[in-house]
């Protein structure tokens, strides 16, 4: 139930990518509808719909996989809805190059910044700072999730490649989840 700020999300995802893959976790609001509506604008290639929501990161995480695969990607930005890379990314196709330099099997890490209580705040003080997350990757064909419980990897976690890191908070991803306080 995103539809507050789904279509935000893929506005700014898409100024990042060549096409999305978007799934909808049986949420009960207008999220789909809102998707659908502006599928063609944002460049949402494929829309996968859970009828019933069952707490499944890795089966969900290898479903968008498998469809970014038929859908011809190579490298992945993996996001949820409540989250959007900083504006600093867009600079001189900043962030863009460093996705398209990674090699099959390596990942790209940013800092996670969560927004507190407001758009202009966030956490940073002990726990909240410098905390990288696994964001993008490059597909080497094998590679797949598994998990055992929730908070899968964003990235698979067979994945054999370097991982690499943006440093600092001017190319991170803002999450937003702790904004409606």
């Amino acid at each position: 139930n995103e539809s507050d700020i789904i279509e935000q999300c893929l506005h700014a995802l898409s100024l990042y990518t060549d096409a999305i893959v978007y799934l909808d976790d049986a949420s009960d609001d207008n999220s789909v509808a809102i998707v659908e509506s502006v599928a063609q604008q944002y460049h949402v290639e494929k829309i996968i719909k859970k009828k019933v929501w069952q707490r499944d990161e890795p089966g969900d995480r290898n479903a968008l996989l498998q469809a970014g695969r038929e859908i011809g990607g190579t490298h992945f930005i993996v996001i949820d809805a409540d989250e959007m890379l900083t504006a600093h990314c867009l600079n001189n196709n900043f962030l863009r190059q460093h996705i398209l330099a990674l090699h099959a099997g390596d990942r790209l890490l940013l800092n996670w910044i969560h927004l507190w209580k407001h758009p202009d705040f966030y956490r940073s003080d002990e726990g909240w700072r410098s905390r990288y997350k696994d964001f993008i990757f490059c597909d080497d064909g094998l590679c797949s999730y598994s998990s055992d419980f929730i908070h899968t990897s964003r990235t698979p976690y067979n994945i054999t490649g370097t991982s690499y890191y943006l440093d600092g908070n001017e190319y991170g991803m803002l999450h937003f989840q702790f904004i409606n306080w």
